[in-house]
């Protein structure tokens, strides 16, 4: 195995020289010393060096490794969605550090017996996703741990960052009353635990209430067949809605539901959506991006913060605002009479 000594001796240099060259740690400003920094760290890829981690961390303290505790699901893998690991891997990419990915069934989170990325110190801390799935003995096993951990998608007073579900949904709702409607309908996926079911529906309710209007229908429903009955029912009507504010894959139903009545979007009726994107890009629908990416970038830098400095109070959590418009073919300015 290649080791520093080697690559020293190879470019004829100090073995602390090029421990600092190959540990990033060399802030070298000389056109002469930038070069000979270069040349050990051609050298060190020629001849196939690897850093030893194991040592590294010996001697720092340091593992350079964040660990994600994400909720096993049986059928459908696991979360979170890629773009809060893009995020995350942004910043952890310009810090050198790596990332664990660590599924947990949530049974398994208990005082007792805890997955080997819990029980063993091996990240220096922990993103801890769809933790609202995760359950109570979860949280309170992995709070009790005393490792710097942040949570994310989750509303928590603190150590948290998640998507600002209650002020995206009021800024949509808002985009669709600047257009001129009046009767806005809300349809939402399946109800559940997860605050962004009760905060999208709040922030709808609220916008309407603001703009001095009787919100219209919220369409709730767990099965696909009702959920489809009941948009259809609210487009039936003689006050029929001008436009309709589709959560995640919600956007589907309201559009088949258009079509068997008729209805030409946005011609006679337009819709936005609020959700991850891609296959409502595909259909050219209207659409704010939930913000994953920047959930994940700002997670990790608050991440490191507790890091770095481990006797620092608790950090207040933060809401990251929808602010990613994609345009589609499924709005239109309404005129009322």
């Amino acid at each position: 195995m290649v080791t520093v000594y080697d690559i020293a001796k190879a470019a004829d240099v100090s073995y602390s020289t090029a421990t600092r060259v190959l540990n990033g740690k060399a802030d070298y400003v000389r056109p002469t010393f930038i070069k000979r920094a270069e040349r050990i760290r051609k050298i060190a890829l020629k001849m196939g060096y690897r850093p030893n981690a194991a040592a590294r961390a010996t001697s720092s303290g340091r593992f350079n490794a964040i660990g994600v505790v994400v909720r096993r699901r049986d059928k459908i893998g696991f979360g979170p969605h890629p773009s809060y690991i893009r995020g995350i891997n942004r910043v952890l990419d310009d810090a050198g550090n790596n990332l664990v990915m660590a599924p947990v069934d949530p049974q398994a989170v208990t005082d007792e017996q805890a997955p080997r990325i819990l029980q063993e110190s091996m990240v220096d801390g922990l993103i801890i996703g769809d933790d609202d799935l995760l359950g109570e003995q979860a949280h309170a096993t992995l709070e009790g741990l005393h490792i710097p951990s942040i949570w994310i998608n989750t509303k928590r007073d603190q150590n948290a960052v998640y998507p600002d579900e209650f002020g995206g949904s009021q800024v949509l709702t808002k985009h669709l009353l600047e257009l001129g409607h009046r009767r806005i309908a809300f349809c939402g996926s399946p109800s559940s635990d997860h605050y962004s079911s009760t905060d999208r529906a709040a922030g709808y309710t609220a916008a309407m209430r603001d703009a001095g209007l009787t919100p219209h229908p919220l369409v709730w429903a767990n099965k696909p067949r009702e959920r489809l009955a009941r948009i259809e029912a609210a487009m039936a009507t003689d006050d029929r809605p001008t436009a309709w504010l589709a959560i995640d894959a919600a956007y589907e139903p309201v559009l088949i539901a258009a079509a068997k009545q008729g209805l030409a979007v946005p011609e006679d009726m337009s819709l936005l959506a609020m959700g991850h994107g891609q296959a409502m890009h595909s259909c050219h629908v209207d659409t704010y991006e939930i913000p994953c990416y920047w959930v994940g970038y700002h997670a990790a830098e608050m991440l490191f913060k507790r890091i770095n400095d481990p006797d620092s109070a608790d950090l207040p959590a933060l809401p990251v605002a929808y602010d990613k418009y994609i345009p589609g073919d499924t709005l239109a300015q309404h005129v009322s009479g």
